[in-house]
């Protein structure tokens, strides 16, 4: 075992106390050791002879809904050689991380230091990786999707070993040789005033302890950064207990947009009529904390 997966492995226990009912759902009693168990974050659909037939349409499909971003954004044809790579199949999610990130890029953010709360099978930090105006990229989440996502940037050499690291303590984050940070949820206030330029939540606020969601929130604006947020504008758990968007503590800074994420509104499946609207809405927003 690696001396980062002996680090991580230390915060598996106490990882619960962080965890939503969703999360402890999702996320205890599966081998998240595995590339392609699902953690409730993503998915990763290994390629095979038969998905890769049935893939030839739901390329139609999903041309159909996103039209000129599946010939025309650079980060859909990223994603694309990453899942050949990666012999997985390209997944709604993919798609959506890539409409994102040329959102994010068109409004010159996606630079310096980017951290993203609650990625999935490596996919956010594998958008980010090789583009040279991201010095230094820093995730943070619970111990069981941080196992899996350095599992999948290990298996597949997306980066060497050597620059990563798990972050433990304040000195860890001055590491100048170090280009990911995995950050466990249990240790995420060290990452307050680190000068993060910006911070992405694409589908785990709604999935969070509101508690949990307004301690990040704090973090952000200890960094003066800015925050993209991808969140249902409500959710009911597992628990009944409900999330609302509103309730995220975002007026506490500056909303430059606040709007449904029509690119998130539809998806596509095997069932007729194979292209469906979402019933939850989900909000796009963008706030600069000063």
């Amino acid at each position: 075992m690696s001396k980062n997966l002996e680090k991580l492995k230390k915060y598996i226990s106490g990882s619960e106390e962080y965890m939503s009912s969703y999360a402890k759902t999702h996320m205890l009693n599966n081998d998240f050791t595995k590339i392609d168990t699902s953690l409730g974050s993503g998915a990763f659909i290994k390629s095979n002879r038969l998905r890769k037939i049935k893939y030839f349409f739901a390329y139609f499909l999903q041309i159909l809904i996103w039209r000129n971003e599946m010939f025309f954004n650079e980060f859909i044809k990223k994603y694309q050689n990453m899942c050949t790579f990666q012999s997985r199949i390209m997944s709604y999610e993919l798609i959506i991380h890539a409409i994102v990130l040329k959102l994010l890029n068109n409004k010159k953010i996606l630079k310096d230091k980017v951290c993203v709360i609650g990625d999935g099978k490596a996919n956010f930090i594998n958008g980010l990786l090789d583009l040279n105006y991201v010095g230094k990229i820093y995730s943070i989440n619970l111990p069981q999707a941080l196992t899996q996502d350095y599992l999948i940037l290990r298996k597949f050499e997306h980066i060497d070993d050597n620059l990563i690291q798990i972050v433990e303590k304040k000195e860890d984050l001055t590491n100048q040789n170090k280009k990911i940070f995995l950050v466990p949820s249990s240790n995420k206030k060290l990452l307050e005033s680190h000068n993060i330029n910006l911070f992405v939540n694409m589908h785990s606020f709604q999935e969070m302890p509101l508690e949990e969601t307004h301690k990040y929130v704090d973090i952000i604006s200890s960094n003066y950064a800015y925050l993209y947020s991808l969140n249902r504008e409500e959710k009911i758990l597992y628990d009944n207990t409900i999330i609302k968007h509103e309730d995220f503590g975002f007026h506490k800074g500056k909303i430059i947009f606040e709007e449904e994420a029509k690119f998130a509104k539809y998806y596509y499946s095997s069932k007729f009529p194979f292209i469906h609207s979402k019933k939850a809405k989900l909000i796009s927003t963008l706030i600069k904390f000063n």
